[in-house]
């Protein structure tokens, strides 16, 4: 069905997941979970070590129980490219010193898979022991309801944003970060600037959180001729008290941040020059109560 090479991780610790101390750095004494990326590693409840397979048909064969799976997992033949076989007899103390790829397995049929057919394979009783668990203990985190990815409100430039007037009763879900293109630098005086091309795009300026004050559309030709609406912006930046109160990792990121109380705004700023992006640590990957469990080797 599949080869599946593997990075071998020889102790999960490494994948703990860590909340983030009042320095802005994650606070080794509080695990929180685990890297999401163990959902699609392999483990066994008697041994440390993850082996995570790293090609793509792999990260997509779901989980069936029992006689409902149609392929499984075995380790691949001796003399395999990238497959030592002699390492499956080595203790853990050696296989942490091995720092390169050199255990492979293979997904294999276990009866004749019809085209168009997903293909299964059993995780093992303990997975879905946790998988049921997880559903039935399950619950929204706080503003769930409202949540939109950045990536959703990033894709539509022709959606209009909303200002700061008009999140008083229609928010956008805490997550949500604008950026300008706006290379605030120490000693910079304050004042009100008229966005200029130049300043946007790859090779612009830096990017620094803001936010919409107003919002003005304007009609004119698009690229097919046809009359379209136009949204341009004017844009408040967010100094050091702003940016606290979007958390306390703020200080690790804009060590340059404007000073409290100063006054930096840009106008007439084109939408494709304002990114819309995650906070930072705010992605499904970062949730504490987000599913994580290894798929369980045989």
């Amino acid at each position: 069905v599949a080869p599946g090479p593997l990075l071998h991780v020889p102790n999960r610790t490494a994948l703990n997941l860590y909340g983030v101390g009042e320095d802005g750095m994650r606070d080794p004494a509080n695990r929180i979970g685990m890297q999401m990326i163990l959902n699609y590693c392999f483990g066994h409840a008697e041994s440390t070590v993850i082996l995570c397979p790293y090609t793509s048909p792999s990260a997509y064969i779901n989980h069936a129980a029992g006689a409902k799976a149609n392929a499984k997992v075995v380790w691949a033949e001796d003399g395999t490219p990238g497959h030592n076989s002699d390492w499956l007899e080595e203790g853990v103390s050696v296989l942490k010193f091995r720092n390169t790829i050199g255990l492979s397995l293979n997904f294999v049929a276990t009866r004749d898979i019809q085209p168009g057919e997903e293909v299964f394979i059993d995780y093992g009783p303990e997975w879905e022991e946790a998988w049921n668990k997880h559903v039935k203990e399950w619950v929204p985190p706080p503003d769930s309801d409202n949540y939109v990815s950045a990536t959703v409100l990033q894709k539509d430039l022709t959606i209009p944003l909303r200002t700061l007037e008009e999140e008083q009763s229609e928010p956008y879900s805490k997550n949500i970060v604008f950026y300008c293109y706006y290379g605030y630098q120490p000693g910079m005086s304050e004042g009100e600037y008229v966005w200029m091309d130049e300043w946007g795009g790859p090779n612009g300026l830096s990017l620094y959180p803001c936010r919409v004050v107003q919002r003005e559309a304007v009609d004119m030709p698009g690229p097919n001729g046809a009359v379209e609406t136009f949204y341009y912006y004017a844009m408040v930046m967010l100094d050091e008290d702003a940016l606290a109160e979007l958390g306390d990792i703020s200080s690790k990121f804009f060590q340059n941040a404007i000073p409290s109380g100063e006054y930096h705004f840009l106008t007439y700023v084109p939408r494709w020059a304002i990114e819309i992006r995650d906070w930072f640590y705010s992605k499904d990957e970062f949730m504490e109560n987000s599913f994580r469990h290894e798929m369980m080797m045989p």
